[in-house]
């Protein structure tokens, strides 16, 4: 959504896999030497929009550009996997939703990242809903492989908590077209998952 989800999503969401250390509001919540686990888990589709700050009725090409990014998740299936789901009264998370927008600076088809805040809504398996706001990180990558996020549950369920997202546009060959003219690729579909990690 986030372009990967996102997540989300563009841009969520990333690019080729790099090197990313943990966020320090992750490693200060986790145990000493411990190492964070699967929470949950979430396969997810979305939509992007994607529009250049100068000229918003362009998107992205093969010029860097600067850009706004906004778009939405749903999900598609989700695995709870916390032995403990008191945070969520005894309940598992069964679904998943989201929003987020953001902004991908100097960006282009080959090389697009920036930042995204996401806010998520988790339901339940009683019907019930619970939320979280997350910033994530994307680094820059080429659009037309898997766009990698990291980032921090910053408020609401899982506060304090890894967040990853791993995000695959849809419809790449026109998008590779469209990234060769002026207007570019203003939209896209996406799958991606989405995962918490405690």
């Amino acid at each position: 959504m986030r372009i990967g989800h996102a997540g989300k999503a563009l841009l969520v969401a990333g690019a080729t896999a790099a090197a990313i250390s943990l966020p320090e509001a992750a490693v200060a919540s986790a145990e000493p030497g411990a190492v964070p686990t699967t929470a949950v888990t979430c396969a997810v589709s979305g939509t992007v929009s994607i529009s250049n700050v100068s000229r918003p009725q362009t998107g992205i090409n093969y010029l860097a550009r600067n850009l706004t990014v906004t778009g939405a998740d749903s999900g598609i299936s989700c695995a709870d996997l916390r032995s403990d789901k008191s945070a969520t009264g005894g309940h598992s998370i069964v679904g998943y939703s989201d929003t987020y927008a953001g902004y991908f600076p100097n960006s282009s088809c080959a090389a697009a990242g920036g930042t995204l805040n996401i806010k998520i809504t988790w339901i339940l398996d009683n019907g019930e809903t619970q939320t979280s706001k997350v910033t994530e990180n994307i680094p820059q990558g080429n659009i037309f492989g898997s766009l990698q996020g990291t980032g921090i549950v910053t408020t609401g369920l899982f506060s304090g908590a890894l967040f990853e997202t791993n995000s695959v546009l849809h419809d790449t060959v026109s998008h590779a077209l469209q990234c060769a003219t002026d207007v570019g690729v203003t939209s896209s579909t996406y799958t991606s998952t989405a995962t918490v990690l405690q």
